[in-house]
């Protein structure tokens, strides 16, 4: 396995609580991706992780989701990715 595509659902802002760990999880979890080459945020709920040197933000990540009762869906490749970007828009 090269890498994984971790999707957070972020909670529906009804419980101000959760709404508080979400935003303390993001925030953890912005520190230990800058710290770790290969790690891509796509939005603030989407991160693409590299196996070999990002477990150490993999397991920040189920944990504090864990804790938070925060629901995430895994996508794991076999390969890196080639993702096709778009040009900028004017």
């Amino acid at each position: 396995m090269d890498s994984m595509l971790i999707v957070l659902e972020p909670p529906d802002g009804t419980e101000e609580n959760a709404v508080m760990q979400w935003d303390a999880l993001l925030q953890r979890l912005r520190d230990k991706a800058t710290q770790i080459e290969g790690i891509e945020m796509f939005a603030e709920n989407a991160w693409q992780i590299p196996l070999k040197d990002g477990l150490p933000v993999l397991a920040e990540l189920i944990l504090g989701a864990n804790a938070a009762r925060i629901r995430y869906n895994v996508l794991f490749f076999e390969k890196a990715p080639e993702w096709i970007r778009s040009a900028a828009m004017p």
